[in-house]
């Protein structure tokens, strides 16, 4: 991460991606045994359906359930639900990998 920073040669920037591209590879590192390059467009895309669903007002309609019936989706609620669809085929995809390239001979830990 120092590195990657160190590119920007002292000049100011938003470090969010950054940092949320680090720690999403250490969480990554941890629950798929593996970790991605930071332009690998599919982690890209992992990225930006977290940071969409974060940045979202669905919450009120874990407290306010009535609000994800909303006229208009205000809520972005439906945006939420394709976000979560898109994870959901993404972890399946990398299980998916892990079984199409398992070895019961191969001992990393």
């Amino acid at each position: 991460m120092v590195e990657e920073i160190g590119h920007y040669n002292g000049e100011p920037f938003d470090p969010k991606d950054v940092i949320s591209a680090h720690v999403a590879n250490v969480i990554c590192s941890m629950v798929f045994r593996r970790q991605f390059k930071h332009d690998d467009p599919r982690f890209r895309g992992l990225i930006k359906i977290f940071d969409e669903s974060f940045r979202s007002a669905v919450g009120i309609a874990n407290f306010l359930p009535w609000t994800a019936r909303l006229p208009g989706d205000p809520l972005d609620v439906g945006r939420v639900i394709a976000n979560s669809d898109a994870l959901h085929t993404y972890c399946a995809d990398i299980v998916r990998e892990h079984v199409e390239t398992y070895d019961e001979h191969c001992r990393t830990w």
